[in-house]
């Protein structure tokens, strides 16, 4: 029999915050000198969680008993690339994440992925240059997330193309203007499922739109963005998994990688920003059916501001009508359009073969 050692998966991890490095403080940044690349590392204070504890608390106790509540947040990359000289500059995140657990309602089930990320921090898994986390740190993420909610999951080189966006350059330099990051561009890496999936687009009141790619054609510059195009929106992903599973997926912009990466393992998945949505979130669980309900924002929605919106649409607007007004079948539709699209295309070339022929 083999043993855990001999089947766990190889790690690729590095004491980045036992070493020193080079680094510099601009506009509330460190951007730090490590592998011989520049990083940019958002500091985490650790604010009162008391609003999100209230929200949270809420939500567990009201959702319907169908439907199981999950929480991952997603530390920053300050976790992982803090150097030892600048220890002090931001709070343990796994810390302040174990305080939360302990005052968290036990019916919500918590994923912690801090250990998961760190035993891959040799690999791109947050962006250098940005300051969300890499597409590969939200496959380590929805891996995890896939064995608490005990629905399949297919692995990268399994089911997925892999493309590269070269000299991607993010949010962070916007934020400083740090002349070491713009000199210093990444590649974006990102991947597509080969499984058959839709995405319906929704306005803010639940008002369908239109239906397009998940992962939609943006300039390099805005290559976190290709992932339903942005945050201001509802999104409802329809995959050809046949398991019954719906899943809500209420998050910031760090959730947007992850959704290519659940495409495998659910039915229909439904996307909400904590920011931007006003309707009712108890309302729409029940309104659309909702199994799982996941909770996945970074350190920086903990403060207060963010975790008091999360509680306004945990409470407040249940009188907004949450129907889903988008035509049935996205796959088929769109799969019939295309069809259709190249019929005509062909017809075309036919017929200016047969005008040439006559001629």
């Amino acid at each position: 029999t083999e043993t855990e050692t001999e089947t766990e998966e190889p790690t690729n991890s590095k004491d980045y915050r036992g070493e020193a490095a080079e680094a510099t403080m601009t506009e509330g940044i460190l951007i730090v000198y490590q592998d011989g690349h520049w990083r940019a590392l958002g500091l985490f204070g650790g604010p009162d969680p008391q609003d999100f504890l209230d929200a949270t608390d809420y939500l567990a106790e009201n959702i319907p008993s169908t439907c199981t509540m999950y929480l991952m947040p997603c530390p920053l990359a300050s976790q992982f690339y803090l150097p030892a000289n600048y220890s002090d500059y931001s709070a343990d995140q796994k810390a302040y994440y174990q305080e939360v657990y302990k005052e968290l309602n036990k019916k919500i089930k918590v994923v912690d992925i801090v250990d998961t990320l760190d035993k891959h921090n040799g690999e791109d898994i947050y962006l250098r240059t940005d300051h969300h986390w890499a597409p590969l740190g939200a496959y380590y993420a929805v891996r995890e997330f896939a064995k608490a909610a005990d629905v399949p999951f297919v692995e990268l080189d399994e089911g997925y193309d892999r493309y590269v966006n070269e000299g991607y350059v993010g949010t962070m330099y916007a934020f400083s203007e740090s002349a070491n990051l713009l000199n210093d561009p990444e590649d974006f890496v990102w991947y597509e499922s080969k499984n058959k999936f839709m995405a319906d687009y929704y306005d803010l009141d639940f008002t369908y739109v239109f239906t397009d790619d998940l992962i939609r054609d943006v300039s390099v510059s805005a290559s976190y963005l290709m992932f339903m195009g942005g945050d201001d929106i509802i999104t409802k992903v329809t995959t050809d998994v046949k398991n019954g599973r719906k899943l809500l997926l209420v998050k910031d912009s760090y959730g947007n990688a992850e959704v290519p990466f659940f495409v495998n393992s659910f039915e229909t998945i439904y996307v909400i920003d904590i920011r931007y949505f006003y309707g009712n979130l108890i309302n729409f669980i029940n309104t659309q059916g909702i199994t799982d309900f996941l909770l996945s924002i970074d350190s920086y929605s903990f403060e207060s501001a963010i975790s008091y919106q999360l509680y306004e649409i945990a409470t407040e607007n249940w009188g907004l009508e949450l129907v889903d007004d988008a035509p049935p079948d996205p796959i088929g539709r769109v799969e019939r359009a295309e069809a259709e699209a190249a019929a005509a295309a062909a017809a075309e070339e036919a017929a200016a073969r047969a005008a040439e022929e006559a001629a």
